[in-house]
């Protein structure tokens, strides 16, 4: 795929390099004999004329090629700016875990199988193409307060025949043992954005099940949007107060939560870009992220 459009887009470039050379030619040749007005043509001036404009086409041609190749070269010296920047962000992260007995890995080289069923967890390669896939950098893993716990960054990689799309965002899945959640997802709601999505067919929503909407509730209707895959079931568990209490209270705003078995994730907003960047989330909001999991995990029934 890469390939292919390599290709195309030389080609694209070389049809409008000799279409402005003929149309700048034709022009300047026009101009020149001015056949209408002028009774007698001197071939060698404008033979000689002709000459000038040329190499003034290639010339210009030539400064393009030079302008793309250092814009080129421009990001790649921002690309490893980029990469130099994170190593204090990824030391502090490492001392952190290296006083606390906790694991951290610069990427996760197998998803554990027991994240299968997690929607916000993707496969290496997913949707059956080889185009679209997966990586955990980044990653810590440990215990706390006798709940295990990974918190990762997350770059999901969609590649078009019109380019590349990169989604990133972060994740922290903490697992009880005694736990055994619905499955459901809750996320941020947003009047205006949820309205805009609907009137042009977006359905962010695809693939969390039916939206639930517990109208008994204020607080937590307004704040949230509830999906569950088992209706009946997410109604049954979040009609506890105490289980909507628990998100109601310890919600930062931008995060959304998957319950799944004895499995909560909690993922922060998607950023989307048609540029691969290189990002860390700093362990500053790592641990922010950990304790707001902890304090709903200790408190769900």
């Amino acid at each position: 795929m890469p390939d292919n459009q390599n290709e195309s887009s030389t080609s694209f470039v070389n049809f409008i390099t000799v279409g402005i050379i003929i149309i700048l030619v034709v022009w300047y040749i026009i101009d020149k004999l001015d056949i209408n007005n002028s009774e007698t043509i001197n071939y060698s001036n404008v033979f000689m004329n002709l000459i000038v404009v040329i190499g003034f086409v290639i010339l210009g041609v030539a400064s393009l090629f030079l302008m793309i190749f250092l814009i080129f070269k421009s990001f790649e010296f921002v690309d490893n700016v980029s990469k130099n920047a994170l190593i204090p962000y990824i030391e502090e992260i490492n001392n952190y875990c290296k006083k606390n007995g906790i694991k951290f890995e610069e990427s996760m080289t197998k998803i554990p199988e027991s994240f299968s069923t997690l929607l916000s967890i993707k496969p290496d390669n997913f949707s059956g193409n080889s185009n679209c896939f997966a990586s955990y950098i980044y990653v810590m893993t440990g215990k706390t307060q006798n709940l295990y716990f990974y918190i990762f960054d997350n770059k999901n990689t969609y590649r078009f025949h019109k380019g590349t799309d990169y989604v990133y965002k972060s994740i922290c899945i903490i697992k009880r043992a005694d736990l055994n959640l619905p499955k459901f997802h809750i996320r941020d709601k947003n009047l205006i954005i949820d309205f805009i999505d609907k009137m042009f067919g977006v359905d962010k929503d695809k693939g969390k099940g039916e939206e639930i909407n517990l109208s008994d509730d204020k607080t937590f209707s307004k704040m949230f949007v509830l999906h569950g895959l088992i209706k009946k079931g997410v109604e049954d568990y979040f009609y506890n107060e105490k289980n909507r209490k628990s998100f109601v209270e310890n919600h930062i705003k931008g995060y959304s939560y998957e319950g799944n078995g004895e499995y909560l994730v909690i993922s922060s907003l998607n950023t989307v870009t048609r540029r691969e960047k290189y990002g860390i989330t700093k362990l500053e909001n790592r641990l922010k992220m950990l304790d707001c999991a902890v304090q709903i995990m200790n408190e769900l029934e």
